[in-house]
């Protein structure tokens, strides 16, 4: 019996992440054979999976199984709509061997194990890489769920409110931040003089807003290169809001005044005009609020429109 081995569950939005073996992973290509039957006296081409074929399914199907999928995450059901992340890690053969192609008996054996049509696999995400020196082979596998549009020709993305601000940044901003965020709906976590532990943990589970302000004086590079970080993991994920505002004059900033100017443009282009990312030089802090009352505002007149 071959064992998976669970390696993490996410919170928002809910995701698997999981580890299948297979003695071989198998190509749609080798999927399935020919044959002529009869029917009557009449020859017919007909198509059949090959017992190869079969084996692999049979080992992955054990092992969802195996997981328990039903009773440990209530998320997935039959009306789950999902996102898919396969890693590949082929034995051998790594330029010989099509990526596109193996999902399709990785995929049939995930979901004759749950006894749910995969035609709810809204996105696929697919990569191989190779390790000569495994026993098995491996498939690494992030099942979440889809929490995109599923119309084409319609964008319904709505106005995010934050629920938890994560407080990033460098500068002496938090204080007056705090203050007018007190007496709102809005809670907020602040990282200084927390572990590294505790902030990676805010930002995964707890806060649904990441925020990096930054101002003149203070170093930055590590601020903007989480706020990078973050933009590409919400575009990606499909979730939470991020907002990277910048304190201070041209003439306080100086020659690195064109830089932010340039990370501002690169961040928003990230966004690719979702509303979960906003990217701007700012007065004073609270202009973030303001930007996400505005925002609400404009977003209700449309929707009268």
């Amino acid at each position: 019996m071959l064992h998976p081995t669970v390696v993490k569950q996410m919170k928002q939005p809910n995701s698997l992440f999981f580890i299948l073996s297979a003695k071989k992973i198998i190509s749609v290509n080798a999927l399935y054979g020919a044959k002529m039957m009869y029917r009557g006296s009449k020859p017919v081409a007909t198509l059949y999976k090959k017992s190869e074929a079969k084996k692999m399914e049979e080992y992955i199907k054990e092992q969802v199984k195996a997981l328990d999928i039903p009773n440990n995450y209530p998320w997935i059901g039959r009306d789950t709509k999902f996102k898919f992340t396969f890693t590949v890690i082929f034995k051998s053969g790594f330029y010989m061997r099509d990526l596109d192609n193996c999902c399709k008996n990785l995929i049939d054996g995930i979901f004759r194990a749950l006894g749910y049509n995969d035609s709810h696999i809204l996105e696929i995400q697919a990569k191989k890489t190779l390790c000569p020196e495994i026993d098995e082979e491996k498939i690494l596998v992030q099942m979440s769920e889809y929490t995109g549009e599923t119309r084409f020709d319609k964008i319904t993305e709505p106005t995010p409110h934050p629920g938890r601000i994560y407080l990033g940044g460098t500068g002496t901003w938090r204080e007056e931040f705090i203050k007018e965020l007190e007496g709102t709906d809005i809670s907020w976590f602040n990282p200084e003089n927390k572990t590294d532990e505790e902030k990676n943990r805010e930002k995964t589970e707890m806060c649904d807003t990441e925020l990096y302000i930054i101002s003149p004086g203070y170093d930055t590079v590590l601020s903007i290169a989480e706020s990078v970080i973050a933009v590409h993991e919400a575009i990606l994920g499909g979730y939470g809001c991020v907002v990277f505002g910048v304190l201070g004059t041209e003439d306080e900033w100086g020659e690195t005044w064109n830089s932010l100017d340039a990370m501002i443009k690169l961040l928003n282009t990230l966004s690719a005009g979702s509303r979960r990312v906003i990217a701007k030089f700012i007065n004073e802090p609270k202009d973030i609020l303001k930007e996400w009352k505005t925002k609400s505002k404009n977003s209700k007149r449309s929707r009268k429109k």
